[in-house]
C-alpha cells in the first residue's frame, strides 16, 4: 500500500467525521493517526520485516456507535489494513477489535463535552477489566485466527441495539449552553401560545431547555441552543406530528412561531382529503 493510497484513507477518515462525544482537539486528531501510524509501519518493514504484527482495533468498527463516526472510520482503516497485510504483507497479522477499558486506556482518560459525562460514566461500566483484556490477549495472540472482537456484553445483542437509533436516549442528557444576558420573551411579558401547534411546540422546548416558560418568538439560539439539543427537538416533532421536518427546517426557523408556521403548512399538505375532525386530531394530537 503506497504513501498516496494512505494519504488518501487519512482524507477519507477525515472526511467520515460528524458528531463527536470527544473534545474537538482529541476528536480532530483520531481520524489521521491510525493511517500516519500505518504509513511509518509501512517504510519501516522495508527494513525489517516482522514476525508477526497485531493491530489494536476497536469494537466501534463493528458496532458503529452514534457520535464515534470519526473514531469508527479510523478503526475500519485498521481492519482493512490488516486485511491487506494478511494478504500481501508475508507476516502474519491479528486484528483485536477491542471494548473500552474500564480502568486505563482511551475511554477511561477520556474529556467529554460538557454534559455528556453521564455518557461516559454508562460506557465506563459496560467496560472490560484488565485483568479480563489481559487474558483475552493471551488466547488472541496464541491463537491462529487473523480477527477478534472482543467483547464483555453479547455481541448478538449489541448489533441489535446499535441499529435502533434513539436521539432521546443519547441527548437527554445534554445542557444548554449558557444563555445570552438579555432576558428571553418568556420572562419579560409571557410565551403568548396562540394555536394547539405553538403549545405542544412549547413543551418540547421547555422539556429540553428545562425552563418553565419560552416564548413563542425566544431565539433557539438565545436560549443557549446548540445542535445536539436541536437533534432532540427535531427527533420529537417527527415523531410527534409524523411529517417530514428537516434540521435545515429547524434551523431557517428557529422560533416556535416560526417553526409552528412550518408544521400547520406540512399537516395542511398531508391531510388534503382528510374529514375536519380527522385533521383536528391531527394539529392538537391530544
Amino acid at each position: 500500500m503506497g504513501s498516496t493510497a494512505l494519504r488518501q484513507m487519512a482524507r477519507w477518515c477525515k472526511a467520515a467525521m460528524g458528531i463527536s462525544m470527544e473534545q474537538p482537539a482529541v476528536a480532530d486528531q483520531t481520524p489521521v493517526a491510525f493511517p500516519v501510524g500505518v504509513a511509518r509501519f509501512s517504510e519501516s518493514r522495508k527494513k525489517v520485516k516482522p514476525d508477526f504484527l497485531v493491530v489494536f482495533s476497536s469494537i466501534t468498527s463493528i458496532l458503529t456507535p452514534y457520535a464515534e463516526c470519526d473514531y469508527s472510520a479510523a478503526n475500519c482503516f485498521l481492519d482493512a489494513f490488516s486485511c491487506f497485510a494478511n494478504a500481501h504483507g508475508g507476516f502474519h497479522t491479528l486484528a483485536i477489535n477491542w471494548p473500552g477499558w474500564r480502568e486505563v486506556g482511551q475511554l477511561a482518560d477520556l474529556a467529554t463535552l460538557p454534559g455528556l459525562e453521564g455518557w461516559k460514566q454508562a460506557a465506563l461500566e459496560r467496560a472490560i477489566m484488565t485483568k479480563d483484556g489481559l487474558e483475552a490477549f493471551k488466547r488472541a495472540i496464541n491463537s491462529d485466527l487473523t480477527q477478534v472482537i472482543v467483547s464483555p456484553e453479547n455481541l448478538e445483542h449489541l448489533l441489535k441495539s446499535e441499529a435502533v437509533f434513539d436521539p432521546i436516549e443519547y441527548l437527554s442528557q445534554v445542557q444548554p449552553e449558557e444563555r445570552a444576558d438579555r432576558p428571553p420573551e418568556s420572562e419579560q411579558d409571557g410565551a403568548g401560545y396562540t394555536n394547539t401547534v405553538e403549545t405542544a411546540l412549547a413543551e418540547i422546548w421547555t422539556s429540553v431547555f428545562g425552563l418553565e416558560r419560552v416564548g413563542i418568538h425566544d431565539h433557539f439560539i438565545d436560549l443557549g441552543g446548540h445542535s445536539l439539543l436541536a437533534m432532540q427537538i427535531v427527533s420529537r416533532i417527527r415523531s410527534l406530528y409524523q411529517i417530514p421536518f428537516t434540521f435545515i427546517d429547524f434551523f431557517d426557523g428557529s422560533t416556535i412561531a416560526q417553526i409552528s408556521s412550518v408544521i400547520q403548512a406540512r399537516i395542511l399538505a398531508k391531510t388534503e382529503g382528510l374529514a375536519d375532525e380527522q385533521v383536528r386530531r391531527l394539529i392538537s394530537m391530544d
